[in-house]
């Protein structure tokens, strides 16, 4: 029998930050957070590397000061079981292994049931969005990555890859350089057009095809840089503008701030959230799930659940008393800029504004040049 509920398109669509589990017990990581992640009817995440144990590592990686991950082959079950509905593959890992890693991870999540979307085996494919239904609602969700090795990563005509979106960075002198010469530049990161254009085409092909666009970006500078850089403003921006109706970003590992621009929600950096890269990690531990639900094929209601990690476990688990407190604190905080507002409803934070007053949100030139560089650079005076 057809519920009411299912007549008027309700529903519950959850977003998490990245998953990658290594652990001998694979299932036990979503034990704190495994009955609330089944409320959703769609949850979707970041795949962080493959799920494979074969294929080569990829050359050159370390060169370029990162590593090499992937993820027990048992994780796809047991993302299945706690009810992972899509992944993103659009990230600097997925590759780590080569081809035949892209290729088992694709296969492991077909075979139980988890779509994907941003990763392979051609560029056409890469850039295809995976459709999810429920309930009578479409909803397309689309991957890409701006953070890539230049070699191995990208999908290309015939060849096997994930969805990448070319951002160039310049350096610029402080106006008041003379005065304090040798002062952080400002750094400004500059899509290439062209890359705009197909990012562009992506997003209103997938409206075509569906009533909802997720778009889910692999983005910024990870670890020590706590701002949202100005291309990543711009983009998000630029794809609500054209039909994308939420964008969800990662890749920072910590929280970044939340933006409602023309009522769409941009969540810039959702955080890590069950992941394990490797031995003694001590990421930060703030992450959240994001809520969004669904209603006559619109969403409405927007929230957030705050989520504690364990440090040495690496578990999520709901936050409670002053690690929600703190949570809160922060994400208000990392928000403020955009005027964005959080109501408390029981457990949850929702999410509204902008208030009035705040500045109309900046686009093109104005909104790449970042003014400052990392927190961690006093102010000039």
């Amino acid at each position: 029998m057809t519920t009411h509920a299912q007549q008027q398109g309700k529903l519950t669509l959850m977003a998490v930050g990245d998953v990658m589990i290594k652990r001998e017990n694979p299932a036990s990581i979503f034990d704190g957070v495994r009955a609330t992640l089944k409320q959703a009817d769609l949850l979707i995440g970041n795949q962080e590397g493959p799920i494979t144990d074969g294929g080569d590592p990829l050359l050159g990686k370390i060169q370029l000061g990162s590593r090499h991950v992937r993820g027990d082959v048992r994780t796809a079950a047991v993302q299945a079981e706690a009810g992972f509905s899509a992944m993103t593959l659009a990230n600097n890992h997925m590759m780590d292994f080569g081809p035949q890693g892209l290729a088992d991870t694709m296969r492991l999540l077909d075979e139980h049931g988890i779509a994907y979307a941003g990763g392979g085996l051609n560029a056409d494919e890469a850039r295809k969005p995976c459709i999810l239904e429920s309930k009578g609602v479409k909803i397309a969700m689309l991957g890409y990555t701006t953070v890539y090795p230049v070699a191995g990563y990208p999908a290309g005509p015939d060849t096997p890859g994930v969805a990448t979106l070319k951002v160039d960075t310049a350096y610029l002198p402080q106006e008041n350089h003379f005065y304090q010469p040798a002062s952080p530049p400002i750094i400004v990161g500059i899509p290439d057009p062209a890359a705009m254009e197909g990012l562009v085409a992506g997003i209103r092909s997938a409206k075509e095809a569906a009533d909802l666009v997720v778009v889910q970006f692999h983005w910024g500078v990870a670890h020590q840089w706590g701002r949202i850089s100005g291309y990543m403003k711009e983009m998000g921006r630029a794809c609500i503008d054209v039909g994308a109706d939420m964008i969800v970003g990662n890749h920072s590992h910590q929280l970044f701030g939340f933006e409602m621009y023309k009522g769409k929600l941009i969540a810039y950096c959702l955080n890590h959230f069950a992941l394990e890269m490797w031995q003694n990690w001590r990421g930060w531990a703030d992450t959240v799930i994001l809520k969004a639900e669904v209603e006559n094929k619109q969403f409405t209601r927007l929230s957030l659940i705050p989520i504690d990690i364990e440090k040495e476990s690496h578990d999520p688990k709901r936050a409670t008393g002053d690690r929600w407190a703190s949570i809160r604190r922060d994400i208000q905080d990392m928000s403020e800029e955009f005027g964005t507002t959080f109501s408390v409803e029981g457990e949850e934070l929702v999410i509204g504004g902008p208030r009035p007053g705040t500045p109309a949100p900046l686009r093109g030139s104005a909104v790449l040049r970042d003014r400052v560089t990392a927190r961690s650079y006093p102010l000039l005076y």
